[in-house]
């Protein structure tokens, strides 16, 4: 009967040094610095150099609230992903300012050209 109870009490302290919070100070030294802070990104957004969406730059990420100056080979956008409950304002101006043209129905993998009209997006949620 001993022999139980010992590996009874050592499963329970083992299961309870394993949930105990491990602080700062408990990490050594080289890895408190290289622990990386991860933030969710609300939207992830491909830009084509055609209105057809036929050739794409690489995926690009971006957080709410953010407001982006379209360039001139920004022909069009798609959006690979995003939060729920999120989508992208169009302005004429080309800092997100004044009456907004448009909002985009946001839909995934929908190609939508930014045509003459279409100076900046900004990402809501």
């Amino acid at each position: 009967m001993q022999f139980s109870i010992t590996h009874t009490t050592t499963a329970l302290v083992a299961a309870l040094l394993m949930m105990a919070p491990v602080t700062g100070s408990a990490m050594p030294g080289s890895l408190q610095h290289q622990a990386p802070e991860t933030r969710a990104l609300d939207f992830q957004v491909k830009f084509w150099t055609t209105s057809s969406c036929k050739n794409s730059g690489p995926v690009r990420e971006y957080n709410a609230n953010t407001c982006l100056e379209l360039g001139e080979k920004a022909h069009a956008v798609s959006i690979v992903s995003k939060k729920l409950g999120c989508w992208i304002r169009r302005y004429k101006s080309s800092d997100c300012s004044g009456a907004w043209d448009n909002d985009v129905d946001s839909q995934i993998d929908r190609c939508y050209d930014t045509g003459a009209a279409w100076n900046s997006l900004k990402f809501l949620c």
